[in-house]
């Protein structure tokens, strides 16, 4: 909305109340539901609006003074004692601190909750793997979408007043979700798509084309954490449906105007 009328030389909205109230409230609803992915997100598309989504000698210099800045933070946030539970900025900080290890880490305590739930999704991920090993030809072809995880525990994850589920069809991590039900012919389908969409950007130079780019980079990282493109919650899809259509629809009259 913001970067609409810089791109496409007209307005987004035909009266600015309208505009006004509607970034007012898309702004309101994002403060509302502040995560970790939406500050990732946003850092994705500033940089990719701003010209840094193709690979240029600037934009590696641009990566790796983030990557610097992430390790310098991470050093920070390893330095100091942040407690769990605390409400506010604190818990923030707390799950920055262990997204790290939330994902990669598979040695877990199951019995301790604490290590559990806070390293959950490496915890889905061992588990599928585990049943991956069983069978080998299942790294190649998947297990199938009918596929179930066994937690080998009833996790308290039905709501209140159940007794809980031991079998889950769905992993936070992506990756893993995709290669457990596909096998690595459907990572690489997954994998090209999103390459593909990419590619986008070195097409042209139109707000639609860096914005289908943008969302590429935002499904790379979110597969990590929400599985990506897979997960049903999902809205972004709709937002890269509409900006392909956009996009195909101007290419399409520009290549058939007469000369």
């Amino acid at each position: 909305m913001l970067y609409y009328k810089k791109f496409e030389q007209q307005d987004l909205f035909n009266s600015k109340l309208n505009f006004r109230l509607a970034l007012f409230f898309l702004f309101f609803s994002c403060v509302l539901y502040f995560s970790r992915t939406m500050i990732v997100t946003a850092i994705i598309l500033y940089f990719s609006i701003n010209g840094y989504a193709m690979i240029t000698t600037r934009s590696i210099k641009i990566l790796l003074s983030l990557i610097v800045s992430l390790v310098l933070f991470y050093t920070f946030l390893f330095s100091i004692k942040i407690e769990r539970n605390k409400p506010g900025i604190d818990t923030l900080l707390y799950k920055i601190k262990i997204a790290p290890s939330e994902i990669l880490k598979t040695k877990i305590d199951r019995d301790n909750h604490k290590d559990l739930w806070d390293h959950w999704r490496g915890y889905e991920a061992k588990q599928a793997f585990e049943l991956m090993n069983s069978n080998p030809s299942s790294y190649v072809f998947g297990c199938g979408h009918g596929s179930l995880v066994n937690l080998k525990f009833f996790a308290p994850l039905s709501g209140p007043n159940t007794k809980g589920m031991k079998f889950i069809s769905e992993l936070h991590n992506g990756y893993p979700y995709v290669l457990y039900k596909t096998g690595i012919i459907g990572m690489l389908i997954y994998l090209g798509f999103l390459i593909r969409l990419y590619l986008y950007v070195y097409k042209t130079r139109t707000f639609s084309a860096i914005l289908i780019s943008s969302i590429a980079l935002f499904y790379f990282f979110s597969t990590l954490t929400i599985t990506g493109v897979y997960n049903f919650g999902d809205i972004v899809i709709f937002i890269l449906g509409g900006a392909i259509a956009f996009s195909e629809k101007n290419h399409f009259n520009i290549i058939s105007k007469p000369v």
